[in-house]
């Protein structure tokens, strides 16, 4: 196998929700096909360029997932699942590698604000996150904003994504950007606000840069973001 043909069966296995090695029994004998977990094995015993596998294999095929996704072809379960083997694809190739650093697509810190503990949206955009390649940072829900503040200065991420759904946490949400204009890390960090209120309420009023209604406006963002970023690396 050719490294071009590797990283077409990688792409392919993702779409197909096949990452372990796949065996069956036929009147000429056992047969197996290879999932995405061998396949990296392969890819990586071949000495294969890691950011090429991400860049031809894994980011297209996240790519092409979400597409189906928005067409319809993949419900949500169907999207996370191939989202998951993705991630997973990558930290295989960051393990095996032996890299002391992870190749992706920026630093995303993910949040809820004090108040809010709907978890459902937040692990769906979270495993989005990761299969696109984003090094994902997850405080988890009712976070106070000072202790985001905290987190962002510390880990100076190129975005914050904060979930809101309740009208009472709209003035935590203005105070939240507020504080990070007074401590000098509002220029420096795009803001994403999902949740209910990003349906109400506009993204001048909360001090953010974009509000996302729904799964599909959140994707897109999301790759418009990935596709707006080159691969670097971050210790």
């Amino acid at each position: 196998m050719n490294e071009q043909y590797i990283m077409a069966q990688i792409h392919d296995s993702i779409l197909k929700g096949r990452f372990q090695t796949t065996c069956w029994q036929t009147d000429s004998g056992k047969k197996c096909q290879p999932g995405v977990s061998e396949l990296i094995k392969q890819s990586l015993q071949r000495k294969m360029s890691a950011p090429l596998i991400s860049s031809d294999a894994l980011d297209r095929a996240m790519d092409d997932s979400l597409d189906k996704f928005i067409s319809g072809e993949y419900n949500v379960p169907d999207l996370v699942t191939r989202a998951k083997y993705t991630s997973q694809a990558r930290e295989m190739l960051k393990e095996k590698a032996g890299a002391s650093a992870s190749l992706n697509k920026g630093k995303f810190i993910l949040a809820s604000i004090a108040g809010e503990y709907h978890r459902h949206g937040m692990d769906i955009v979270s495993g989005l996150l990761k299969g696109i390649g984003f090094n994902t940072i997850e405080l988890g829900l009712g976070v106070p904003g000072p202790e985001i503040v905290r987190c962002v200065k510390e880990n100076k991420p190129d975005f914050l994504g904060i979930s809101g759904s309740t009208f009472s946490t709209i003035p935590l949400i203005q105070d939240l950007t507020h504080q990070l204009v007074q401590t000098g890390c509002r220029d420096n960090v795009t803001l994403v606000l999902g949740g209910y209120l990003a349906l109400t309420e506009s993204p001048e009023s909360l001090g953010v840069d974009y509000c996302c209604h729904n799964i599909t406006e959140t994707i897109d963002l999301l790759k418009d973001l990935a596709n707006s970023t080159d691969y670097v690396v971050l210790n």
